[in-house]
């Protein structure tokens, strides 16, 4: 969970996906993008593993749902490139990833994910998601204000003051096929990032730009 306004309620944003990952919570919100993060204990179980992960100068972060095959081989390539790890996630070879390949990095993941990137040197959060749309990746934009989450019930109470609306054209979408299609969905402002794209939100200009 995720967002740029400082009033927003992204504590009871986070509990309310707390059933996404019961092993660790953690919430940042002395950034540009404040943005909190509950974990399932996988692959490293240590609180160095743990999400957002940052960055050595500890000002960008990326927060990430999902799997990641093969990581172990990519982990070797950027070793050899002159990467030190101080964990064994795979959160934090796709980071380095990042590092190492800025936005082509994604040509480097193979897996299952939805990515969220705060860049603090080109000040843009980055969003990604996986190319079978596996993993959900939700977003809030009204033209000033940008939240993200992976679960639209956590963007409701993050953005609650926003008085979020029905959008009548997803409910007649609804009622019709039984589903709502994207990048719609129930709320105005509120989307779905399509499978294989990513999106880039720049918090100064309240640019946004979606790319697949």
């Amino acid at each position: 969970v995720g967002g740029t306004e400082p009033s927003w309620n992204y504590r009871g944003a986070v509990e309310s996906i707390a059933h996404r990952g019961p092993d660790a919570t953690k919430l940042h919100i002395d950034s540009p993008v404040r943005v909190g993060f509950r974990r399932l204990s996988i692959i490293d179980l240590g609180e160095e593993a743990n999400q957002p992960m940052f960055t050595a100068d500890g000002a960008s972060w990326l927060v990430f749902n999902g799997e990641v095959y093969g990581f172990q081989s990519l982990r070797q390539d950027l070793e050899k490139r002159g990467h030190v790890f101080r964990t064994r996630s795979d959160t934090e070879v796709v980071l380095n990833s990042y590092l190492e390949w800025g936005s082509e990095f994604i040509d480097h993941i193979d897996g299952m994910f939805a990515i969220v990137i705060w860049d603090a040197r080109q000040k843009q959060l980055k969003l990604y998601r996986d190319r079978v749309g596996i993993k959900p990746l939700y977003y809030f934009f009204d033209g000033k204000h940008f939240a993200f989450s992976s679960e639209l019930k956590a963007i409701e109470i993050a953005c609650k003051d926003e008085g979020l609306q029905i959008d009548e054209t997803s409910l007649y979408d609804f009622l019709g096929y039984r589903y709502v299609p994207a990048p719609k969905t129930l709320y105005r402002n509120c989307f779905k990032l399509p499978p294989a794209h990513w999106l880039v939100f720049h918090p100064v200009t309240g640019v946004i730009r979606e790319t697949r």
